[in-house]
């Protein structure tokens, strides 16, 4: 069992610590926003040889849709699902080092993707590489599927499931340590309201911006307007004397006026922790004379409906904490996250993460109580319901085991507030790589991943792997 290669396995991992780095560095230096498909498979591509160059079968299937590791062979298969894609770092000015480097600082790797989800991912490719060092006769197979779109819609592991034979049991080191058997829906929506012709007012909104990734919050907002030049100037000045916490700029581009607000991004997972720099922008905007075209009711239904709410009360799914099996589902969690001007109308973006027992049909329901007031149409994008693994199974127990053994925490059973590859295979559950002592700085400007947890997580996912493949007992059940 692991115990017998533990020395081993550590020793394997602390003598390769520089090299991990270096590794790292090349995989973050890749900007793989989900949305650039040529980079996102540059940085599989990436994955993949540094994988055959550890010694690992390694290829990309899919039209470059998945990247698949392998050793072992045996009747059952462990999954480890992970991803190169990641959101945008938003305004790289802000950021203390490099978003697109691994920069080892104050104990801490900065950069992109280094919780969410490359550094995570290498953890798993070292963690695979030193127990085939150790030569063990394995009796069950490991697969490391690595995903590209997990932070937008999953295409990539939804043709995966529909075409590939689907491991028994799994885990994503994509969430938080000790054992996320349980996790919230997701939902993306969006309201399309249309162009309009105002009938009244003096100022038009000619444009609404705002937001970049649709898991996040909206850090940046943008209107532009046409009008009186000196009023809308006046009006913000005056905003800004009674609202000094408030961040508003204005530039004058010849006889149009733009203004963008200023937030603080995070993850729409954790709503709270940011500050919607939608809102901030459509509050100001309420102090003007608007034209009342499409826009203005985009604006209207900001102020009136989503401005300070959080889990969904004008909507009907504000149902508070739910239970499964005395196990906490949290309460359902929502934010607008993007809004965009098109050709026909505005959209305005929501992610939900809804708790278990709010299904397809409340948000449906929910939304549309007020499309005939705003003049919205509504379109479910993404919609995923919560799960919940029975924490009994034996691969859980064993995660568990490990954990204990290891670290200077206890373990236990958490929830997952955001959404991750556990949702899309059976008998997946989250484990790592944010530990108790350390933040959740996932999508966040200057994200960062405690070095020293980095290898505690590789050398955890070695114990794991060990354990699996050298026990000729099932796991599944």
């Amino acid at each position: 069992m692991y115990r017998d290669h533990k020395e081993a396995i550590d020793r394997f991992i602390y003598e390769r610590k520089d090299l991990f780095l270096r590794d790292l560095d090349d995989l973050m230096s890749v900007p793989s926003v989900s949305e650039d498909i040529d980079e996102v498979k540059r940085a599989l591509r990436l994955c993949i040889e540094k994988a055959k160059g550890y010694g690992l079968k390694a290829e990309t299937i899919l039209n470059d849709q998945i990247g698949i590791v392998e050793m072992g062979e045996g009747d059952e298969t462990l999954g480890i699902l992970a991803h190169v894609d990641v959101v945008d770092p938003g305004n790289k000015s802000e950021w203390k080092y490099p978003p697109y480097r691994a920069t080892l600082a104050d104990g801490y790797i900065w950069g992109r993707g280094s919780q969410d989800d490359k550094g995570p991912l290498l953890c798993t490719l070292y963690a695979m590489m030193a127990v085939k060092e150790l030569g063990i006769n394995m009796h069950k197979k490991v697969q490391l599927i690595i995903g590209t779109q997990e932070e937008v819609k999953w295409k990539d592991i939804e043709a995966y499931v529909a075409n590939c034979r689907l491991p028994d049991f799994s885990f994503t080191p994509d969430g938080e340590f000790p054992i996320g058997n349980r996790e919230k829906g997701y939902a993306d929506i969006v309201l399309k309201f249309g162009r309009k012709e105002g009938e009244r007012g003096t100022i038009e909104i000619t444009d609404l911006n705002g937001g970049t990734a649709v898991n996040s919050i909206p850090d940046v907002a943008s209107a532009i307007l046409k009008g009186n030049k000196e009023e809308i100037a006046k009006r913000l000045s005056d905003y800004l004397n009674r609202n000094p916490d408030k961040e508003l700029s204005i530039e004058v581009e010849d006889d149009l006026t733009v203004i963008k607000a200023k937030g603080a991004a995070a993850h729409s997972c954790y709503p709270e922790k940011g500050v919607n720099a939608i809102w901030i922008l459509a509050d100001f905007l309420k102090e003007l004379d608007l034209m009342d075209n499409g826009a203005y009711y985009v604006v209207k239904f900001i102020n009136e409906i989503a401005a300070g709410d959080f889990e969904g009360a004008p909507f009907g799914l504000a149902k508070g904490n739910v239970y499964v099996n005395g196990e906490d589902m949290h309460k359902t969690v929502m934010s607008v996250t993007m809004m965009r001007t098109e050709k026909d109308g505005y959209r305005l973006y929501y992610n939900i993460r809804q708790t278990y027992g709010v299904h397809r049909e409340d948000v449906e329901k929910g939304f549309a109580k007020y499309r005939h007031i705003y003049g919205y149409t509504v379109e479910i994008v993404e919609y995923m319901d919560a799960i919940y693994v029975d924490s009994n199974k034996p691969f859980v127990k064993l995660m568990e085991r490990i954990y204990n053994e290891n670290t200077p925490w206890t373990s236990y059973y958490n929830l997952e507030y955001g959404t991750s590859y556990a949702k899309a295979l059976p008998n997946c559950v989250c484990w790592g790589p944010i530990f108790p002592d350390e933040e959740d700085t996932c999508h966040e400007i200057n994200e960062k991943a405690k070095f020293d947890n980095m290898i505690l997580s590789t050398r955890l996912f070695s114990y794991l792997i060990a354990e699996v493949v050298s026990s000729d007992k099932k796991l599944r059940e």
